[in-house]
């Protein structure tokens, strides 16, 4: 079966690109197709409780929601996630926060990787 990686890398700011990037994560997981959610850049502000938008409340409610689908964890790029001054104690959904070269190596896994 085809490992599928998806990349969000845009703040939340009510995108409904990243909406609907994650629910395509849930129902890939709901067929059983190994999916994985990837955080970089901005992105990595998806697993802080920090917005004022509007859509990305149901966003967030999806993102808390991947345990439930038997994924693995959000994983957050560790350079990028410095690089906004967060910390572990920050993280809302469960996460793997990986070093840059451990990230790009786990992502290079993907049979299929999707970007938003």
């Amino acid at each position: 079966m085809n490992r599928v990686h998806l990349v969000l890398r845009h703040r939340p700011n009510g995108s409904l690109a990243a909406l609907e990037l994650v629910d395509l994560a849930l129902v890939s997981a709901t067929f059983a197709v190994p999916t994985r959610v990837f955080l970089e850049g901005a992105g990595v502000l998806h697993a802080v409780n920090a917005t004022s938008s509007p859509l990305a409340y149901p966003l967030r409610g999806r993102l808390d929601s991947i345990t439930l689908y038997d994924m693995e964890p959000l994983v957050i790029d560790r350079d990028d996630w410095t690089a906004f001054g967060l910390t572990e104690a920050h993280c809302l959904a469960p996460v793997e926060i990986l070093d840059h070269a451990e990230y790009l190596a786990l992502l290079r896994t993907a049979d299929v990787i999707l970007e938003g």
